[in-house]
């Protein structure tokens, strides 16, 4: 049964069926039509799961969209998960002179996020905007709305309302929370809908995970990765997409400090920045943490010579090329000759310096008997020229 119709005749049956709309299977009591509920789609006149690493985010969905990069689901899905590890190849190589692969623990990042905003979705200010951010589920409209989920909501303050939609403002805390004044609740605009991709980033000094998050669930994130020079001024209506780049900080404070509530109910979250736009499309938000990096190795490191000194020597440093933690400790600091000097004096000079740091002992005696044996030739070819000198004079000179 794929469809039905009821015409009103009483005590006789339907003289058709009449097929239900798309998106629906017929009911089982045969006189109704129902939607496919999120997770599932139809498919020959029947609501059937999703297979595993697609998903249907909405009701009534006639098919079933992939699953993004970095990002995972089970049969009958209605959003896609982060994995728990993500990869990426950075400018390092092995080895074997291929490029090293950098992990990131996703799932560490998003519980060190959970555990500093205590749970809260929001709404956290973020230059003059304010975002409902649910990071691993889908979270309901603000406020009395009604609608379907979604991951990320931004909350149009009531300026942009009357204006038309302006440009998200650059104001801090206080002016925007005077925009909360009498009057229902301003709309709130869906700006992650569906879960796009979960991505490892290791760019130049960059390192984390970004999260994207696209309006239309069919949709594909933005390729390039390139930060847009028109910045965030875009309106919300105008996006196509948000991301959340958790970037790796090693400086970053554990345990993350907590969200702190103003006095309108804004939550400010230390470190959560709007970074600009990626593709001119997708919104960039940007969170500092310290439990993304991935652990150290020793291409981490690069050697930072001191300045040479006048015996021809430096100390030889190593500082982060890229930011890490844990792993790989940093190397020791050692001693090397330096100067474009090659002449006898620079080298002796640096194998006295050689000598003294690897045989301090060996270098001590050393010198102690070329003191010595010094003094005893010195003494020798005194008494050489005093024998000489007397028997010269013994002679008459000659």
């Amino acid at each position: 049964l794929v469809s039905v119709l009821v015409l009103g005749a009483a005590g006789s049956g339907a003289s058709r069926c009449a097929p239900c709309s798309p998106g629906e299977e017929a009911a089982p009591d045969g006189i109704s039509c129902r939607l496919c509920a999120p997770g599932n789609f139809l498919s020959n006149g029947v609501c059937t799961p999703c297979a595993a690493g697609t998903f249907a985010g909405g009701w009534g969905a006639q098919s079933c969209a992939a699953c993004g990069a970095g990002t995972r689901s089970e049969a009958g899905a209605a959003a896609c998960t982060p994995k728990t590890v993500v990869s990426v190849a950075d400018n390092a190589t092995t080895a074997g002179g291929q490029r090293r692969q950098v992990s990131f623990n996703v799932t560490a990042a998003t519980a060190q996020w959970l555990a500093a905003t205590t749970g809260a979705v929001g709404p956290f200010l973020v230059a003059g905007r304010q975002f409902y951010i649910g990071l691993r589920s889908p979270v309901p409209p603000p406020g009395d709305e009604e609608g379907s989920d979604a991951f990320v909501w931004e909350q149009v303050s009531k300026q942009e309302c009357i204006s038309g939609g302006a440009a998200g403002s650059s104001v801090g805390g206080g002016a925007a929370s005077a925009v909360a004044a009498e009057g229902p609740p301003p709309p709130a605009v869906r700006l992650g809908v569906a879960l796009a991709s979960v991505e490892a980033v290791a760019s130049g000094t960059v390192r984390g995970v970004r999260m994207t998050w696209a309006k239309d669930p069919a949709a594909k994130p933005a390729a390039s990765t390139a930060f847009c020079t028109e910045s965030a001024s875009k309106s919300p209506e105008e996006l196509t997409g948000v991301s959340l780049l958790l970037r790796c900080d090693p400086l970053a404070p554990w345990p993350a400090s907590p969200a702190r509530a103003d006095g309108s109910g804004m939550l400010h979250l230390d470190g959560l920045r709007l970074k600009g736009m990626v593709g001119c499309s997708t919104l960039a938000l940007e969170w500092p943490s310290l439990v993304v990096c991935p652990p150290c190795s020793l291409q981490d490191f690069v050697a930072q010579p001191g300045p040479c000194r006048s015996d021809m020597t430096r100390s030889v440093t190593f500082v982060n090329r890229w930011p890490c933690l844990g792993g790989q400790a940093t190397p020791p600091a050692y001693e090397e000759t330096c100067g474009e000097g090659t002449d006898a004096r620079t080298i002796i000079t640096s194998v006295k310096q050689v000598v003294k740091q690897r045989y301090p002992v060996r270098a001590t005696v050393f010198a102690a008997l070329t003191v010595v044996l010094g003094c005893v030739l010195i003494c020798y070819a005194t008494h050489l020229h005093r024998t000489y000198r007397e028997q010269y004079l013994q002679d008459g000179g000659l």
